[in-house]
């Protein structure tokens, strides 16, 4: 390993910098190298890069992955969940006020999906398993068909403990109005 000498930069302060007196050795700062190579210890792998012709560029669609199960049909869509950053989670407890000031439950779908299910913006829709269901309001969103995005621990939509789902699960579709 490759050993640097010198001084350290000067801490910041108010004391003004001093000029050195007659006799005085000056080291000049040192500066990095404009480049450091990292080499793997033993056994470490190296991931190739990735060539750029794989890297889709602007306006280029993405086609999400289907998950293991396939496409879902009429019905049921792929759930896609995530906390929010004001939800139900316990560091809010004794705090209404700010626990008040999160955003209401509601599924993200697109309007293809919302209405081969029966509802539309603002309409109640229940997203289902076989070990139970949430009912909450629809909000159109821009995303792809037959995906559904309820937020992981909120206020009506407690995905984890009602569902007992996550990213990816298949889940049933239908409106509850």
């Amino acid at each position: 390993a490759a050993v640097r000498t010198g001084t350290a930069p000067p801490a910041m302060s108010s004391v003004p910098a001093r000029t050195p007196g007659p006799g005085t050795a000056v080291t000049p700062p040192v500066t990095p190298p404009a480049a450091t190579a990292i080499v793997p210890g033993p056994g470490a792998a190296i991931t190739p890069p990735v060539p750029a012709a794989t890297i889709p560029g602007p306006g280029t669609a993405i086609t999400p992955p289907v998950p293991a199960a396939g496409t879902p049909g009429p019905g049921h869509a792929i759930l896609a969940t995530w906390h929010n950053l004001l939800d139900a989670g316990r560091m809010q407890d004794g705090e209404p006020n700010l626990a008040g000031t999160a955003r209401a439950a509601v599924a993200r779908m697109s309007a293809a999906t919302a209405a081969e299910n029966g509802t539309g913006d603002g309409g109640k829709v229940t997203v289902a398993t076989s070990h139970g269901a949430v009912t909450v309001p629809v909000e159109l969103a821009d995303m792809p068909d037959r995906v559904v995005w309820l937020p992981t621990n909120s206020a009506g939509s407690r995905v984890r403990t009602a569902l007992h789902a996550g990213h990816g699960t298949v889940v049933s579709l239908r409106s509850a109005e």
